[in-house]
């Protein structure tokens, strides 16, 4: 099955864990030429990149505006362009809380570390579709957002797969509705949203 991928620039935030390093390898054997992000495991996302036969690695902070600038100024050149951008990165804090108990500055870090970098993350690559006139954005989020159930404060441990299923998936369906088409406003003139 040919999935268009064969030597797209993908830049694959969060390859550095599990889930990004699996996202990164299957573009790779795709045909893709990889961009790994990281942010805290250099030493992982270039021991990925080697595994990829050399692929590019580039560290940022994702809540900072003026580093993902430079991320996609990086995968750009590394790239030649961005054709595809994986936004997988994200956190889940270590030690589950109940909400009654969390703390302000635990609930503000979270949502900077997986709402704002998203967001920074589709900004900086929407940038990148304005300067070529195409692109996809794939999201990466966890299912249980959708399905959690009241009285458990966490399903993390009874489903360890997750968000990976998105990733593995991906080579196939293009991760269902969890993928987002970008066009230029030129390509949306004239369609209806249903």
């Amino acid at each position: 099955m040919k999935t268009g991928l064969e030597g797209k620039g993908v830049l694959v935030t969060g390859a550095s864990g599990g889930i990004g390093s699996a996202c990164a390898r299957a573009f790779a054997a795709e045909g893709a030429r990889v961009l790994l992000h990281y942010h805290h495991g250099r030493e992982r996302a270039e021991a990925v990149a080697a595994e990829l036969g050399g692929a590019a690695v580039a560290g940022a902070d994702l809540t900072d505006e003026a580093q993902v600038v430079e991320l996609f100024t990086r995968a750009r050149e590394a790239l030649g362009q961005v054709d595809v951008c994986a936004a997988v990165a994200g956190v889940w804090p270590a030690d589950d809380e109940p909400v009654w108990r969390l703390p302000l500055e635990r609930w503000e870090a979270t949502m900077r570390a997986n709402l704002t970098a998203t967001f920074l993350t589709a900004r900086g690559f929407l940038g990148e579709v304005k300067r070529t006139g195409h692109g996809s954005l794939v999201l990466v989020g966890s299912p249980r957002a959708a399905s959690a159930r009241p009285g458990t404060p966490t399903t993390r441990r009874r489903n360890p797969r997750s968000r990976s299923d998105c990733c593995s998936a991906s080579r196939t369906r293009s991760c269902g509705s969890r993928r987002a088409r970008a066009s230029t406003p030129s390509r949306r003139a004239g369609r209806t949203r249903r």
